[in-house]
């Protein structure tokens, strides 16, 4: 089902697309490569589930084309461009295949998100923490987090929506407030908005969009995050928790995380263990 709906998505974008004439003449720009790529879906004729191989490996070939294998080798197929619709690029090069690893810190501070900013006042976040609106332990440790480190770093939290109906509520309420001081204050005091107590609610602002908070769990799915907190900084590196040192943590830069091989020491490395045998 999940596919499905990743295929009727991407099918529905790429009709809107064609319909709209501003998105058509945003095709011929060159920073905006998405339209163009699901442009030959418009004469789709039928989609089909696959069951879901453990990762896929791209092998780029010297006529620019990349061929694509599943690790259990079930799956191989042919592509002539590869498109990263989470961090908004084509993937040509081997930097490309490391960035896909990465948080597109970039492109998600483009998404309107359910934010909150502490500590240092800059233009940048060091530290991003998606969190959950719940009076939890992983809470508790985020707010400690904040409390230890708030005067050195910038440290924006993503209220998190989840399944969690009460969760999802208490984030929306927390995000419209219209005293955004008041509902920061009540995060850090772990005094979150009750669904079934509405003293707790804070006064909302009436233009307030809590589709904000749905992008949260869309942005969670899209990077695969399982568990809260989990931290990303302004370079795209992440940590499933809350970074120890994060001063190494806000500089750090991750580096081929795509475990890029020439095929020349692949064969180099077999021939060195046929020989040795």
């Amino acid at each position: 089902m999940k596919l499905k709906f990743a295929a009727l998505s991407l099918l529905l974008l790429s009709s809107i697309s064609n319909a709209d004439p501003l998105l058509n003449s945003l095709k011929a720009k060159p920073q905006n490569k998405l339209a163009e790529f699901l442009a030959p879906t418009s004469v789709a004729e039928w989609t089909a589930s696959m069951p879901a191989p453990a990762g896929l490996l791209a092998v780029k070939l010297k006529n620019n084309q990349f061929m694509i294998v599943d690790t259990q080798a079930r799956y191989a197929f042919y592509a002539n461009s590869i498109f990263d619709i989470a961090g908004e690029r084509e993937v040509k090069t081997e930097d490309d295949f490391n960035s896909m690893w990465q948080i597109n810190a970039e492109g998600i501070s483009n998404f309107k998100l359910p934010l909150m900013t502490f500590g240092v006042d800059k233009l940048t976040a060091d530290i991003t923490i998606m969190a959950t609106a719940q009076n939890t332990d992983a809470t508790k440790m985020t707010i400690k987090y904040i409390e230890t480190f708030k005067d050195k770093y910038r440290i924006d939290v993503i209220l998190m929506g989840s399944k969690n109906k009460a969760a999802l509520a208490a984030a929306s309420n927390l995000y419209c407030a219209e005293d955004r001081k008041l509902a920061k204050q009540r995060f850090m005091e772990l005094k979150f908005p009750s669904r079934s107590d509405k003293s707790t609610h804070l006064k909302q602002l009436a233009t307030c969009d809590t589709d904000a908070v749905l992008k949260s769990i869309q942005i969670a799915l899209m990077y695969r995050v399982k568990t809260l907190p989990f931290s990303y900084n302004s370079h795209g590196s992440f940590y499933a928790g809350l970074p120890p040192k994060p001063s190494e943590f806000v500089d750090k830069k991750s580096m081929d995380l795509a475990n890029v091989m020439r095929v020349k020491d692949i064969v180099d490395q077999v021939k060195g263990l046929t020989n040795e045998k």
